[in-house]
């Protein structure tokens, strides 16, 4: 269920394609992504462990709107759904061909009603997370730095030993580069991406980062 990284801050993995889910346990209750539709009853059982139901949510943020990050959002009737007003546009229109719904038998679609902006700063209470633009997987794709904690949450930008696909429907290669660029002026110490495993350390961070631009 939940795994708790740090104060306040928890993970929960699916064991499928859909991506982690990250939640932040503050006085504004948000999750960070909310995996396919299929795992919304694990994520009622994670929450219920913590004496939460999913009406206790007040924010989803999504770091982008592929279908495997955005399937659960919907069924967080009372929370906001926030995501870059580019996939936000796609995604209120239910798009399949830009979610990739179909790939993985989906028809659950929130409705976005907040447009996030790079540097924009999200106050959860205690913690605080500020937008970082990353397009390249997707031309809206986002990462959330919570800089207490040195904690960089990258959707799918950025793995341990990759980066996200830029095959995809509004991918961009260049784009890419210049997002994981951009990355590594940041300071942070722990990666929580959007699938796989965790990076910890800040030396591993820089390396990771050296790794992936040498691809280009």
């Amino acid at each position: 269920m939940f795994k708790e990284i740090k104060p306040k801050i928890f993970v929960l993995n699916s064991g499928n394609d859909g991506s982690n889910i990250y939640f932040i346990n503050d006085k504004k209750k948000t999750l960070i992504d909310s995996s396919l539709a299929k795992n919304f009853d694990l994520i009622k059982k994670a929450l219920a462990e913590l004496n939460l139901n999913p009406e206790d949510i007040d924010l989803v943020l999504h770091t982008h709107g592929h279908a495997d990050h955005i399937g659960c959002s919907a069924f967080f009737e009372k929370a906001k759904k926030a995501m870059h007003p580019f996939d936000a546009s796609f995604v209120n229109e239910k798009k399949d061909d830009f979610s990739y719904a179909y790939f993985f038998n989906q028809k659950s679609y929130p409705k976005i009603d907040k447009f996030l902006s790079d540097t924009e700063i999200i106050d959860c209470s205690t913690l605080k997370l500020k937008v970082i633009f990353t397009p390249g997987h997707t031309k809206g794709s986002i990462c959330f730095l919570e800089p207490k904690n040195k904690i960089l949450f990258s959707g799918d930008t950025l793995f341990c030993g990759a980066y996200g696909r830029t095959d995809l429907n509004s991918s961009n290669e260049e784009e890419m580069k210049s997002s994981l660029e951009k990355l590594s002026n940041i300071d942070f110490e722990l990666l929580l991406p959007g699938h796989g495993k965790f990076l910890e350390g800040k030396k591993g961070q820089k390396s990771n980062l050296r790794n992936l631009l040498s691809l280009f």
